[in-house]
Protein backbone atom coordinates (compact mmCIF):
# COMPACT_ATOMS: atom_id res chain seq x y z
CA UNK A 1 0.00 0.00 0.00
CA UNK A 2 2.84 2.39 0.85
CA UNK A 3 4.51 1.62 -2.47
CA UNK A 4 1.25 2.15 -4.36
CA UNK A 5 0.74 5.53 -2.70
CA UNK A 6 4.37 6.60 -2.75
CA UNK A 7 5.19 5.79 -6.36
CA UNK A 8 3.05 8.62 -7.86
CA UNK A 9 4.75 11.07 -5.50
CA UNK A 10 8.16 9.72 -6.44
CA UNK A 11 7.19 9.94 -10.13
CA UNK A 12 6.10 13.57 -9.68
CA UNK A 13 9.39 14.46 -8.00
CA UNK A 14 11.33 12.75 -10.79
CA UNK A 15 9.30 14.56 -13.45
CA UNK A 16 9.80 17.95 -11.83
CA UNK A 17 13.53 17.28 -11.48
CA UNK A 18 13.89 16.30 -15.13
CA UNK A 19 11.84 19.31 -16.20
CA UNK A 20 14.12 21.63 -14.24
CA UNK A 21 17.13 19.91 -15.79
CA UNK A 22 15.70 20.47 -19.29
CA UNK A 23 15.24 24.19 -18.55
CA UNK A 24 18.82 24.48 -17.29
CA UNK A 25 20.15 22.74 -20.42
CA UNK A 26 18.10 25.10 -22.60
CA UNK A 27 19.46 28.12 -20.72
CA UNK A 28 23.04 26.95 -21.24
CA UNK A 29 22.37 26.36 -24.91
CA UNK A 30 20.85 29.84 -25.28
CA UNK A 31 23.75 31.48 -23.43
CA UNK A 32 26.33 29.56 -25.40
CA UNK A 33 24.69 30.60 -28.70
CA UNK A 34 24.41 34.24 -27.62
CA UNK A 35 28.03 34.32 -26.48
CA UNK A 36 29.24 32.82 -29.76
CA UNK A 37 27.20 35.19 -31.96
CA UNK A 38 29.01 38.21 -33.41
CA UNK A 39 26.64 41.04 -34.19
CA UNK A 40 26.46 44.77 -34.77
CA UNK A 41 23.46 46.92 -35.42
CA UNK A 42 22.68 45.06 -38.61
CA UNK A 43 24.08 41.50 -38.60
CA UNK A 44 24.11 38.34 -36.55
CA UNK A 45 26.82 36.07 -37.92
CA UNK A 46 26.40 32.71 -36.13
CA UNK A 47 24.29 29.98 -37.76
CA UNK A 48 21.22 28.92 -35.81
CA UNK A 49 21.28 25.73 -33.74
CA UNK A 50 18.39 23.29 -33.97
CA UNK A 51 15.28 24.62 -32.28
CA UNK A 52 16.64 28.13 -31.65
CA UNK A 53 15.42 31.40 -33.03
CA UNK A 54 16.97 34.85 -32.74
CA UNK A 55 16.12 38.48 -33.40
CA UNK A 56 18.27 41.63 -33.47
CA UNK A 57 16.78 44.98 -32.56
CA UNK A 58 18.34 48.41 -32.78
CA UNK A 59 17.00 51.85 -31.91
CA UNK A 60 13.56 50.44 -31.18
CA UNK A 61 13.21 48.74 -34.48
CA UNK A 62 13.66 45.16 -35.64
CA UNK A 63 16.91 44.91 -37.61
CA UNK A 64 16.99 41.18 -38.26
CA UNK A 65 15.14 37.99 -37.23
CA UNK A 66 15.07 34.28 -38.01
CA UNK A 67 12.11 32.79 -39.81
CA UNK A 68 10.88 30.88 -36.77
CA UNK A 69 11.07 33.88 -34.41
CA UNK A 70 7.90 35.23 -32.79
CA UNK A 71 6.09 38.18 -34.33
CA UNK A 72 7.76 41.58 -34.54
CA UNK A 73 5.23 43.10 -32.18
CA UNK A 74 5.98 40.51 -29.47
CA UNK A 75 9.73 40.90 -29.89
CA UNK A 76 9.59 44.67 -29.59
CA UNK A 77 7.33 44.47 -26.55
CA UNK A 78 9.78 42.11 -24.88
CA UNK A 79 12.68 44.52 -25.50
CA UNK A 80 10.58 47.35 -24.12
CA UNK A 81 9.86 45.36 -20.93
CA UNK A 82 13.39 44.01 -20.68
CA UNK A 83 11.81 40.61 -19.97
CA UNK A 84 13.80 37.38 -19.82
CA UNK A 85 13.10 33.70 -18.96
CA UNK A 86 9.72 32.29 -19.91
CA UNK A 87 7.84 34.63 -22.22
CA UNK A 88 4.76 33.63 -24.14
CA UNK A 89 5.76 29.94 -24.33
CA UNK A 90 9.39 30.65 -25.15
CA UNK A 91 12.57 30.40 -23.10
CA UNK A 92 14.32 33.73 -23.86
CA UNK A 93 17.78 35.24 -23.25
CA UNK A 94 18.74 38.86 -24.18
CA UNK A 95 22.32 39.92 -24.83
CA UNK A 96 23.88 43.37 -25.31
CA UNK A 97 27.48 44.27 -26.26
CA UNK A 98 29.40 47.31 -25.08
CA UNK A 99 29.43 50.05 -27.69
CA UNK A 100 26.82 48.39 -29.88
CA UNK A 101 23.35 49.97 -29.66
CA UNK A 102 21.64 46.65 -30.42
CA UNK A 103 20.06 43.80 -28.47
CA UNK A 104 20.26 40.18 -29.47
CA UNK A 105 17.28 38.07 -28.42
CA UNK A 106 17.76 34.29 -28.46
CA UNK A 107 14.93 31.97 -27.68
CA UNK A 108 13.65 28.41 -27.80
CA UNK A 109 10.00 27.30 -27.96
CA UNK A 110 8.65 25.48 -24.94
CA UNK A 111 7.92 22.32 -26.89
CA UNK A 112 11.57 22.16 -27.96
CA UNK A 113 12.81 22.73 -24.40
CA UNK A 114 10.73 19.80 -23.12
CA UNK A 115 10.93 17.61 -26.21
CA UNK A 116 12.84 14.95 -24.32
CA UNK A 117 10.07 14.84 -21.70
CA UNK A 118 7.19 14.36 -24.09
CA UNK A 119 6.59 10.73 -23.13
CA UNK A 120 7.96 10.93 -19.61
CA UNK A 121 4.56 11.33 -17.83
CA UNK A 122 3.28 8.30 -19.69
CA UNK A 123 6.42 6.35 -18.85
CA UNK A 124 6.24 7.35 -15.19
CA UNK A 125 2.54 6.51 -15.14
CA UNK A 126 3.20 3.06 -16.56
CA UNK A 127 6.08 2.58 -14.15
CA UNK A 128 3.85 3.64 -11.28
CA UNK A 129 1.19 1.19 -12.38
CA UNK A 130 3.81 -1.53 -12.67
CA UNK A 131 5.15 -0.89 -9.17
CA UNK A 132 1.61 -0.55 -7.82
CA UNK A 133 0.76 -3.91 -9.38
CA UNK A 134 3.90 -5.46 -7.94
CA UNK A 135 3.10 -3.93 -4.55
CA UNK A 136 -0.44 -5.26 -4.65
CA UNK A 137 0.81 -8.68 -5.72
CA UNK A 138 3.40 -8.73 -2.97
CA UNK A 139 0.81 -7.47 -0.49
CA UNK A 140 -1.65 -10.14 -1.55
CA UNK A 141 1.00 -12.83 -1.33
CA UNK A 142 2.14 -11.58 2.07
CA UNK A 143 -1.39 -11.27 3.43
CA UNK A 144 -2.31 -14.67 2.02
CA UNK A 145 0.81 -16.10 3.63
CA UNK A 146 -0.36 -14.72 6.98
CA UNK A 147 -4.14 -15.02 6.66
CA UNK A 148 -4.23 -18.47 5.09
CA UNK A 149 -2.73 -20.20 8.16
CA UNK A 150 -5.02 -18.16 10.42
CA UNK A 151 -8.01 -19.32 8.38
CA UNK A 152 -6.69 -22.87 8.65
CA UNK A 153 -6.37 -22.43 12.43
CA UNK A 154 -9.93 -21.11 12.57
CA UNK A 155 -11.36 -23.98 10.51
CA UNK A 156 -9.59 -26.56 12.66
CA UNK A 157 -10.86 -24.90 15.85
CA UNK A 158 -14.37 -24.87 14.37
CA UNK A 159 -14.20 -28.57 13.55
CA UNK A 160 -12.90 -29.35 17.04
CA UNK A 161 -15.77 -27.34 18.52
CA UNK A 162 -18.34 -29.14 16.38
CA UNK A 163 -16.99 -32.65 16.84
CA UNK A 164 -15.64 -32.32 20.41
CA UNK A 165 -12.63 -34.33 19.26
CA UNK A 166 -8.96 -33.45 18.98
CA UNK A 167 -7.54 -32.61 15.57
CA UNK A 168 -4.05 -31.10 15.24
CA UNK A 169 -3.59 -27.99 13.13
CA UNK A 170 -1.64 -28.66 9.94
CA UNK A 171 1.50 -26.53 10.29
CA UNK A 172 2.91 -27.38 6.86
CA UNK A 173 3.67 -24.29 4.74
CA UNK A 174 3.05 -22.04 7.72
CA UNK A 175 4.99 -18.79 8.06
CA UNK A 176 7.67 -19.02 10.76
CA UNK A 177 6.09 -16.18 12.73
CA UNK A 178 2.82 -18.19 12.90
CA UNK A 179 4.37 -21.63 13.35
CA UNK A 180 4.95 -21.06 17.06
CA UNK A 181 1.38 -19.83 17.47
CA UNK A 182 0.09 -22.96 15.73
CA UNK A 183 2.27 -25.17 17.95
CA UNK A 184 0.92 -23.42 21.07
CA UNK A 185 -2.67 -23.88 19.85
CA UNK A 186 -2.01 -27.55 19.08
CA UNK A 187 -0.64 -28.01 22.57
CA UNK A 188 -3.62 -26.18 24.09
CA UNK A 189 -6.11 -28.23 22.04
CA UNK A 190 -4.32 -31.46 23.02
CA UNK A 191 -4.37 -30.53 26.70
CA UNK A 192 -8.03 -29.61 26.47
CA UNK A 193 -8.83 -32.88 24.73
CA UNK A 194 -6.84 -34.82 27.34
CA UNK A 195 -8.72 -33.03 30.10
CA UNK A 196 -12.09 -33.74 28.49
CA UNK A 197 -11.09 -37.34 27.89
CA UNK A 198 -10.13 -37.69 31.55
CA UNK A 199 -13.50 -36.32 32.56
CA UNK A 200 -15.30 -38.69 30.19
CA UNK A 201 -13.28 -41.65 31.45
CA UNK A 202 -13.77 -40.64 35.05
CA UNK A 203 -17.52 -40.32 34.53
CA UNK A 204 -17.75 -43.65 32.73
CA UNK A 205 -15.53 -45.46 35.23
CA UNK A 206 -17.26 -43.88 38.20
CA UNK A 207 -20.67 -44.89 36.85
CA UNK A 208 -19.42 -48.45 36.42
CA UNK A 209 -17.80 -48.59 39.86
CA UNK A 210 -20.75 -47.00 41.66
CA UNK A 211 -23.20 -49.49 40.21
CA UNK A 212 -21.97 -52.43 42.34
CA UNK A 213 -22.17 -50.88 45.85
CA UNK A 214 -25.40 -49.04 45.06
CA UNK A 215 -27.00 -52.21 43.68
CA UNK A 216 -25.81 -54.20 46.69
CA UNK A 217 -27.11 -51.55 49.08
CA UNK A 218 -30.52 -51.48 47.39
CA UNK A 219 -30.68 -55.28 47.28
CA UNK A 220 -29.97 -55.69 50.97
CA UNK A 221 -32.37 -52.95 52.05
CA UNK A 222 -35.15 -54.24 49.80
CA UNK A 223 -34.54 -57.77 51.05
CA UNK A 224 -34.70 -56.59 54.65
CA UNK A 225 -38.00 -54.79 54.09
CA UNK A 226 -39.62 -57.44 51.91
CA UNK A 227 -40.71 -59.59 54.90
CA UNK A 228 -40.60 -59.70 58.64
CA UNK A 229 -37.24 -60.92 59.92
CA UNK A 230 -35.54 -61.69 63.20
CA UNK A 231 -33.25 -59.09 64.80
CA UNK A 232 -30.24 -61.22 63.88
CA UNK A 233 -31.28 -61.30 60.22
CA UNK A 234 -31.82 -57.52 60.23
CA UNK A 235 -28.36 -57.05 61.72
CA UNK A 236 -26.86 -59.23 59.01
CA UNK A 237 -28.62 -57.27 56.26
CA UNK A 238 -27.66 -53.93 57.84
CA UNK A 239 -24.04 -55.07 58.24
CA UNK A 240 -23.85 -55.87 54.52
CA UNK A 241 -25.51 -52.54 53.69
CA UNK A 242 -23.06 -50.75 55.98
CA UNK A 243 -20.09 -52.40 54.25
CA UNK A 244 -21.51 -51.32 50.89
CA UNK A 245 -21.97 -47.79 52.24
CA UNK A 246 -18.37 -47.65 53.48
CA UNK A 247 -17.24 -48.88 50.10
CA UNK A 248 -19.38 -46.26 48.43
CA UNK A 249 -18.01 -43.49 50.65
CA UNK A 250 -14.43 -44.56 49.95
CA UNK A 251 -15.14 -44.53 46.25
CA UNK A 252 -16.80 -41.10 46.36
CA UNK A 253 -13.92 -39.67 48.43
CA UNK A 254 -11.41 -40.98 45.90
CA UNK A 255 -13.38 -39.64 42.96
CA UNK A 256 -13.62 -36.25 44.67
CA UNK A 257 -9.85 -36.07 45.02
CA UNK A 258 -9.33 -36.97 41.35
CA UNK A 259 -12.03 -34.54 40.18
CA UNK A 260 -10.44 -31.72 42.18
CA UNK A 261 -7.09 -32.61 40.63
CA UNK A 262 -8.52 -32.52 37.10
CA UNK A 263 -10.07 -29.12 37.86
CA UNK A 264 -6.72 -27.75 39.09
CA UNK A 265 -8.00 -27.36 42.64
CA UNK A 266 -5.41 -29.52 44.40
CA UNK A 267 -3.84 -26.74 46.45
CA UNK A 268 -2.82 -27.89 49.90
CA UNK A 269 -1.81 -25.81 52.87
CA UNK A 270 1.76 -26.87 53.56
CA UNK A 271 3.09 -27.03 57.10
CA UNK A 272 6.40 -28.32 58.51
CA UNK A 273 5.68 -32.03 58.98
CA UNK A 274 7.66 -34.63 60.91
CA UNK A 275 7.86 -37.32 58.23
CA UNK A 276 9.36 -39.89 60.61
CA UNK A 277 6.53 -39.55 63.13
CA UNK A 278 3.92 -39.54 60.34
CA UNK A 279 5.35 -42.78 58.90
CA UNK A 280 5.39 -44.47 62.32
CA UNK A 281 1.75 -43.44 62.89
CA UNK A 282 0.72 -45.09 59.61
CA UNK A 283 2.68 -48.25 60.41
CA UNK A 284 1.00 -48.46 63.86
CA UNK A 285 -2.40 -48.28 62.12
CA UNK A 286 -1.46 -51.22 59.90
CA UNK A 287 0.30 -53.40 62.48
CA UNK A 288 -2.76 -55.54 63.16
CA UNK A 289 -3.31 -56.24 59.46
CA UNK A 290 0.38 -57.08 59.03
CA UNK A 291 0.20 -59.48 61.99
CA UNK A 292 -2.89 -61.18 60.59
CA UNK A 293 -1.14 -61.73 57.24
CA UNK A 294 2.13 -62.71 58.97
CA UNK A 295 3.97 -59.84 57.27
CA UNK A 296 7.00 -58.31 58.97
CA UNK A 297 7.56 -54.54 58.63
CA UNK A 298 11.08 -53.16 58.84
CA UNK A 299 11.87 -49.45 59.06
CA UNK A 300 14.93 -47.39 58.29
CA UNK A 301 13.79 -43.86 59.15
CA UNK A 302 15.56 -40.56 59.62
CA UNK A 303 14.14 -37.57 61.49
CA UNK A 304 13.04 -35.23 58.69
CA UNK A 305 11.02 -32.03 58.96
CA UNK A 306 9.56 -31.24 55.55
CA UNK A 307 6.85 -28.88 54.24
CA UNK A 308 3.77 -31.02 53.43
CA UNK A 309 0.06 -31.42 53.93
CA UNK A 310 -0.02 -33.99 56.70
CA UNK A 311 -3.42 -35.56 56.05
CA UNK A 312 -2.96 -36.02 52.32
CA UNK A 313 0.57 -37.39 52.75
CA UNK A 314 -0.75 -39.76 55.43
CA UNK A 315 -3.14 -41.11 52.81
CA UNK A 316 -0.25 -41.70 50.40
CA UNK A 317 1.74 -43.63 53.02
CA UNK A 318 -1.34 -45.57 54.07
CA UNK A 319 -2.07 -46.64 50.48
CA UNK A 320 1.52 -47.65 49.69
CA UNK A 321 2.22 -49.59 52.91
CA UNK A 322 -1.24 -51.20 52.90
CA UNK A 323 -0.74 -52.35 49.30
CA UNK A 324 2.65 -53.81 50.21
CA UNK A 325 1.14 -55.77 53.12
CA UNK A 326 -1.81 -56.90 51.02
CA UNK A 327 0.10 -58.19 48.02
CA UNK A 328 3.49 -59.24 49.41
CA UNK A 329 2.04 -62.56 50.57
CA UNK A 330 2.37 -64.61 53.77
CA UNK A 331 5.69 -64.54 55.63
CA UNK A 332 6.72 -61.56 53.52
CA UNK A 333 8.88 -58.58 54.42
CA UNK A 334 7.92 -54.94 53.89
CA UNK A 335 10.59 -52.31 54.39
CA UNK A 336 9.94 -48.57 54.72
CA UNK A 337 12.92 -46.24 54.28
CA UNK A 338 12.95 -42.47 54.84
CA UNK A 339 15.96 -40.42 53.65
CA UNK A 340 16.73 -36.89 52.58
CA UNK A 341 19.43 -34.85 50.89
CA UNK A 342 19.84 -31.32 49.55
CA UNK A 343 17.45 -32.03 46.68
CA UNK A 344 14.53 -33.94 48.19
CA UNK A 345 13.02 -36.03 50.94
CA UNK A 346 12.44 -39.62 49.81
CA UNK A 347 10.06 -42.30 51.06
CA UNK A 348 10.76 -45.83 49.82
CA UNK A 349 8.27 -48.68 50.34
CA UNK A 350 9.45 -52.09 49.10
CA UNK A 351 8.62 -55.76 49.63
CA UNK A 352 9.88 -59.21 48.70
CA UNK A 353 6.59 -60.39 47.24
CA UNK A 354 5.82 -61.36 43.65
CA UNK A 355 5.83 -57.74 42.45
CA UNK A 356 4.13 -56.52 39.29
CA UNK A 357 4.26 -57.93 35.78
CA UNK A 358 6.47 -55.78 33.61
CA UNK A 359 3.64 -55.07 31.17
CA UNK A 360 1.54 -53.62 34.02
CA UNK A 361 4.07 -50.98 35.03
CA UNK A 362 2.98 -48.22 32.58
CA UNK A 363 -0.60 -48.49 33.86
CA UNK A 364 -0.07 -48.78 37.63
CA UNK A 365 -1.05 -45.16 38.30
CA UNK A 366 -4.06 -45.16 35.96
CA UNK A 367 -7.47 -44.80 37.52
CA UNK A 368 -9.40 -48.01 38.19
CA UNK A 369 -6.51 -50.10 36.92
CA UNK A 370 -6.10 -53.45 38.65
CA UNK A 371 -3.16 -55.77 37.98
CA UNK A 372 -5.25 -58.81 38.81
CA UNK A 373 -9.02 -58.36 38.66
CA UNK A 374 -9.63 -61.60 40.49
CA UNK A 375 -7.16 -60.88 43.30
CA UNK A 376 -8.16 -57.24 43.71
CA UNK A 377 -11.92 -57.63 43.49
CA UNK A 378 -14.30 -54.78 44.15
CA UNK A 379 -15.96 -56.82 46.85
CA UNK A 380 -12.64 -56.86 48.72
CA UNK A 381 -12.71 -53.10 48.74
CA UNK A 382 -10.04 -52.53 46.11
CA UNK A 383 -11.16 -49.68 43.90
CA UNK A 384 -8.17 -49.29 41.64
CA UNK A 385 -7.86 -45.65 42.77
CA UNK A 386 -5.19 -45.89 45.46
CA UNK A 387 -2.12 -45.39 43.30
CA UNK A 388 -3.88 -42.80 41.13
CA UNK A 389 -4.66 -40.82 44.29
CA UNK A 390 -1.06 -41.24 45.47
CA UNK A 391 0.24 -39.77 42.23
CA UNK A 392 -2.28 -36.90 42.39
CA UNK A 393 -1.32 -35.99 45.96
CA UNK A 394 2.43 -36.28 45.32
CA UNK A 395 2.22 -34.09 42.22
CA UNK A 396 0.24 -31.53 44.23
CA UNK A 397 3.32 -31.44 46.50
CA UNK A 398 5.45 -30.72 43.38
CA UNK A 399 6.97 -34.18 43.77
CA UNK A 400 6.97 -37.43 41.84
CA UNK A 401 6.23 -41.09 42.51
CA UNK A 402 8.06 -43.97 40.88
CA UNK A 403 7.30 -47.67 40.64
CA UNK A 404 9.87 -50.37 40.09
CA UNK A 405 11.29 -53.71 41.27
CA UNK A 406 12.85 -54.00 44.70
CA UNK A 407 16.22 -55.62 45.40
CA UNK A 408 14.35 -58.84 46.33
CA UNK A 409 12.32 -58.82 43.11
CA UNK A 410 9.13 -57.53 44.70
CA UNK A 411 7.35 -54.22 44.27
CA UNK A 412 8.98 -50.90 45.08
CA UNK A 413 7.49 -47.40 45.26
CA UNK A 414 9.53 -44.26 45.82
CA UNK A 415 8.05 -40.85 46.65
CA UNK A 416 10.32 -37.82 46.14
CA UNK A 417 9.32 -34.49 47.66
CA UNK A 418 11.61 -31.66 46.43
CA UNK A 419 13.32 -29.70 49.17
CA UNK A 420 12.46 -26.32 47.65
CA UNK A 421 9.08 -27.24 46.19
CA UNK A 422 10.41 -27.20 42.63
CA UNK A 423 8.05 -28.95 40.25
CA UNK A 424 9.30 -32.22 38.84
CA UNK A 425 7.84 -34.02 35.83
CA UNK A 426 6.00 -37.25 36.51
CA UNK A 427 7.50 -40.33 34.95
CA UNK A 428 7.33 -44.12 35.01
CA UNK A 429 10.47 -46.12 35.66
CA UNK A 430 10.61 -49.60 34.25
CA UNK A 431 12.03 -52.63 35.98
Amino acid sequence: MMIAVGMPLVGLVIYLGLREGAVMRADRQLQRFAAATAFDVNLAKTPLEDGLWYALTSDGRLAQRSANAPSDKLLLSWIERGAEGWIDGNRVTMTERPGIPATLIVGMPEQIVFASLTYLPLQLGLLTLLFAGLAMGMGWQSSNRVLSPIERFSQTARRISESAGYEPIDLANTAPELHDLGAVLNDAFKRLDDSLQKQRNLTADASHELRTPVSLLLLELESALRQQRTPEEYRERLAVALDATHHLKKLVDGLLILARSDAGMMQYEMQPTDLEELTLDVIRLLEQKATQKNVRIETNLSPILHPANEESLRQVLLNLIDNAIEYAGANALVRVTLTSDAEAARILVEDNGPGFPEEALPFLFDRFYRVDEARTSREAGHLGLGLAICRTVVEAHAGRIRAGRSEWGGAEFEVSLPAKGAARPYDHQSY
